[in-house]
């Protein structure tokens, strides 16, 4: 009763299948169909914590049934309820009277004064778990009902003339915090208001704006300005900020607001990124999430823990890096509580939200159906500096025309919502010609040429000023299975367009080695998989690393990861991004990440420490083994900070005596 789809990943959201599947006996059954709901069992799960995730197969025929009994005051203000998520689907009564539908993952926010009465009141939710599965194939774990989520859910009191939303973009950081402040607000009667704006960190308290307004009955839309003299946020010290905001209506407060940001400004110029401006280089990791223990792998790839969270955070900052991309496989993330961590830890943050790859549609149906949805999702998360860049779609084997389309729809649709971030459409279009020539196409940077260079014209989108150039390069820059001499080589006719690049960042989305993991810690007793579709990529050294040899294995990928990492910093990649960071994907036997399935280091993890470090010097090729006749090229790579640094150089000899030294 699951239907795997091929060829990737695509929506979980406001879509449908239309099957037409008929049976040797000429029956049609229906997919996609449950029986009536009477004959569904419900289950009450006692007392739990929100947000709240329940799966397996164990629940995949079940209802989770949340009852909360709350008092009413009636005091003639409205009721709201605010259900962050209900996913994929569900309903809401109020003393057992139907009051909404969710059908598509997207937050409640519905005004149920009418279905109240004074005194105990019963909200009642009900989570339906079972939706059109989309599960990659190559890396799901064994069971396919993966955990459901019922996010944060509570009732506001609001006046009838109250703050919708408010979006916050940082248009200045050198010398003072400038930002420009985009406000909702829905008027019960036409009149004069005034809405304040008081900035406050530890003992500092500013009051950055207070002006009068006239508002029209219905919605209204408000810009200004505000202007403090406070400090930026950064990945090396992330300042948060709380900002409240009040609405006075006719004299009265009718509405307060708050919450906690940064300011930051992340642009691309010259082709390169440039972070409060001061250039930097994106150096980091995949959360592709499917976290351990096993067996609760189904459940916390959607809905991992506040603590899950922030150990990936954490393991992200000791091994460097200063990025993360959201990558988890056929679900997508709009999480708030992920963005507001890493607000807190300093990291930045590749966004993808919870309608991963449904711009892919386009390829069929000419248009972009979720469009409104995603955007929806992008305003949800607005306010947090982590998130730096919009992501749309994970990977796809293109043509021209597909570039095209998937461009016009993702980068207006974006710049309609938020113009403050950098964009990319498709983490990794496939570059074609001698890189990966599997039957997909591609433009140059210029948008003037194809794969082979010869004349042809990408939509204006391509060259938009937000958009950053982004790849999955295979054999090259990293050695994905190929020979030591090829990674060294690097012949690759197309790259140093895309490198070159005056006009577009360029970032490695995903990069990696496999590195086996060691079957023999306490854990593996309990779990471990010791089949991987990835073995054949060890034949680069041409034997494998079975059994105890899975130090070695190790031990290559360290040597992979660091000469791979070197090299990028000396062709210029603006972005470099370990795919991934910690995973139990591929059912517990992805090889790839640095920290293996239970959280242990392993050697790679170290090499990229070393590497990802605001300052390195290295011998500037990738051959580890260095005749008589060699010449030493060091290469300093630092991000620019206006100081200057004294350079020694030394070499060691095997008993490390100092045989050469000069500064």
């Amino acid at each position: 009763d699951v239907v795997f789809f091929g060829g990737g990943m695509f929506p979980i959201g406001r879509w449908s299948v239309c099957p037409s599947l008929v049976l040797l006996d000429g029956e049609r059954p229906k997919l996609f169909e449950r029986e009536e709901e009477e004959h569904v069992s419900e289950e009450e799960l006692g007392r739990v914590l929100l947000p709240y995730c329940l799966g397996t197969v164990r629940y995949k025929d079940k209802f989770l049934k949340i009852k909360k009994i709350f008092e009413y005051d009636p005091d003639g203000k409205d009721v709201w309820l605010h259900i962050s998520s209900v996913d994929p689907g569900g309903k809401v009564f109020i003393n057992e009277e139907f009051v909404c539908q969710s059908n598509d993952l997207m937050p409640i926010d519905e005004n149920v004064s009418k279905y109240l009465r004074p005194g105990k009141n019963l909200l009642t939710v009900y989570i339906d778990p079972r939706a059109p599965e989309n599960l990659c194939s190559w890396h799901r774990q064994d069971d396919p009902y993966y955990g459901w989520f019922a996010g944060k859910i509570y009732l506001e009191k609001r006046d009838k003339t109250h703050i919708e939303n408010i979006q916050i973009s940082t248009l200045e950081t050198e010398g003072k915090i400038e930002a420009s402040f985009r406000v909702k607000v829905l008027a019960d009667i036409s009149g004069k208001g005034r809405f304040s704006v008081t900035v406050e960190r530890d003992d500092a308290k500013y009051r950055v704006v207070s002006e009068d307004m006239s508002f029209q009955a219905g919605q209204n839309l408000k810009r200004f300005v505000i202007s403090f003299s406070g400090l930026p946020w950064s990945c090396e010290n992330p300042i948060l900020y709380k900002v409240s905001c009040r609405l006075e209506f006719n004299g009265t407060i009718a509405d307060e607001w708050s919450e906690y940001t940064g300011f930051r400004v992340i642009e691309q110029r010259e082709g390169k990124l440039f972070l409060n401006d001061r250039q930097i280089t994106l150096k980091g990791a995949l959360l592709m999430q499917y976290l351990p223990p096993h067996e609760e792998t189904v459940l916390n790839h959607v809905c991992p823990s506040d603590e899950q969270i922030v150990a990936q955070g954490l393991m992200a900052k000791k091994m460097n890096c200063n990025t993360v991309r959201l990558h988890q496989l056929g679900y997508g993330s709009n999480d708030e509580r992920i963005a507001r961590i890493f607000d807190a830890l300093g990291l930045a943050v590749i966004w993808t939200t919870r309608l991963i790859d449904s711009i892919a549609t386009v390829l069929w149906t000419k248009t972009w159906r979720q469009k409104p949805y995603y955007q929806k999702q992008m305003a949800a998360v607005m306010n947090h500096p982590s998130i730096i860049m919009w992501e749309g779609a994970n990977e796809e084997y293109v043509y021209r025309s597909d570039i095209d389309n998937i461009y016009r729809e993702f980068v207006s649709a974006v710049k309609e919502t938020d113009t403050s971030r950098l964009v990319c459409p498709v983490s990794h279009v496939y570059y074609a010609n001698d890189s990966y020539d599997h039957g997909c196409q591609y433009y140059q940077d210029s948008g003037l040429e194809d794969e082979f260079f010869r004349p042809v014209k990408a939509c204006k989108e391509w060259n938009d000023g937000l958009v950053v150039r982004s790849a999955h390069t295979y054999n090259w820059l990293l050695g994905y299975g190929a020979d030591w001499g090829v990674m060294r080589r690097q012949s690759w006719s197309a790259q140093k367009e895309m490198l070159d690049s005056s006009s577009h960042a360029y970032i490695v989305s995903e990069y990696a080695v496999i590195g086996r993991q060691n079957p023999n810690i306490p854990e593996a007793k309990k779990f471990f998989n010791p089949e991987s579709y990835e073995y054949g990529d060890e034949q680069a050294l041409g034997y494998d690393f079975s059994g105890d040899k899975w130090i070695i294995s190790q031990a290559y990928q360290a040597l992979a990861a660091k000469n791979a990492t070197k090299k990028m910093f000396s062709l210029g990649v603006d972005g470099m991004l370990w795919c991934c960071l910690q995973s139990g994907a591929n059912n517990g036997s992805y090889l790839k990440p640095p920290i293996d399935f239970w959280g242990y280091p392993k050697l790679a993890f170290y090499a990229l420490r070393e590497c990802f470090q605001r300052i390195i010097c290295f011998q500037n090729d990738t051959d580890v083994l260095w005749g008589k006749e060699h010449r030493l090229r060091p290469l300093v790579f630092c991000r620019p900070d206006g100081k200057e640094y004294d350079i020694t150089i030394r070499i060691l000899d095997e008993e490390g005596r100092t045989v050469y030294r000069t500064i």
